[in-house]
């Protein structure tokens, strides 16, 4: 337990880092929107078809790159950490010839109650640059976090505030709650289920509930993940009517051999506005160094 205690730096000499890490991964992917343009060619309305410069339609994909993430944790004090994560991906189309960049990172202090229960305190952003365009945002978060044993199965609940400021398109804030559990269960797999809940954006379209479901666990003798995941988004008008987009997503991850993992999802947006609905086919791999 104490050398666990350690590793997250709840323990340890105050302001000497008790983990650092760092890898790079290469990878190919398939990317279904490379350069972040239009998903469709041309609109039609009343009656008339308008032509979209193909330019700025969306080019889809094999995208090939690095990925290089660092990571440290560091005692604060006995029970107090602080702890950093940083993450870039450099990738590039070599057959459309477009560049694809994204870079994240946070920082968070955490206080340890006991083994049982501590607090989160995080700051994060992101910044995601593309042939026509970039995207990028900051977050501030408070997550509580809960381990039980109930029977012969162990659970952390987890409840969580955020608030959220996109910085893209004149910017917007969103309040975000997020409730999770993970569970341990005796068959050897772990359960994970997340709700999310954000308030409404006037003029934006954004997410106003979310639900997750997984599962962990060796299937076939590899670490295998499955994931399902809902979200609505709702917020903003769509030639004078409210827009409303379900997207279904379904993930799968899994480990191969000689430190290399395989991706594959699916995700199908069913939208108010014909226009916007979609189907996303995502599959990558990758090696850790």
């Amino acid at each position: 337990m104490r050398r666990l205690l350690i590793s997250l730096a709840f323990e340890g000499r105050v302001l000497v880092a008790s983990r650092i890490e760092a890898h790079v991964s290469p990878f190919i992917r398939y990317d279904s929107n490379l350069n972040g343009g239009f998903p469709v060619s041309s609109l039609t309305v009343g009656g008339l078809t308008f032509q979209i410069n193909p330019d700025d339609v969306r080019k889809k994909g094999a995208l090939v790159g690095l990925d290089g993430q660092a990571s440290f944790a560091m005692p604060l004090a006995d029970g107090l950490a602080l702890s950093g994560v940083g993450q870039v991906e450099l990738g590039y189309a070599p057959q459309q010839r477009v560049d694809k960049t994204q870079l994240s990172g946070s920082l968070c202090v955490e206080r340890m109650f006991n083994t049982a229960t501590w607090l989160s305190s995080c700051l994060s952003g992101y910044k995601q640059v593309f042939d026509l365009g970039q995207d990028r945002g900051i977050s501030g978060s408070l997550t509580l976090r809960q381990e039980l044993l109930v029977g012969q199965s162990f659970h952390e609940l987890t409840i969580g505030v955020s608030r959220k400021r996109e910085l893209a398109n004149g910017g917007s804030n969103q309040n975000i709650v997020s409730l999770g559990m993970i569970s341990a269960l005796r068959t050897g797999f772990a359960l994970n289920t997340n709700f999310s809940f954000g308030d409404a954006v006037l003029g934006e379209l954004v997410m106003r509930n979310r639900v997750g479901i997984g599962i962990s666990g060796l299937i076939a003798g590899r670490p295998t993940s499955v994931f399902f995941h809902r979200e609505e988004s709702r917020g903003s008008l769509y030639l004078g009517q409210p827009r409303r987009d379900r997207t279904l997503t379904v993930q799968m991850i899994r480990s191969l051999p000689w430190r290399w993992s395989a991706e594959i999802s699916y995700s199908l947006i069913r939208s108010s506005a014909d226009v916007f609905d979609d189907n996303f086919l995502g599959f990558s791999v990758s090696r850790r160094f």
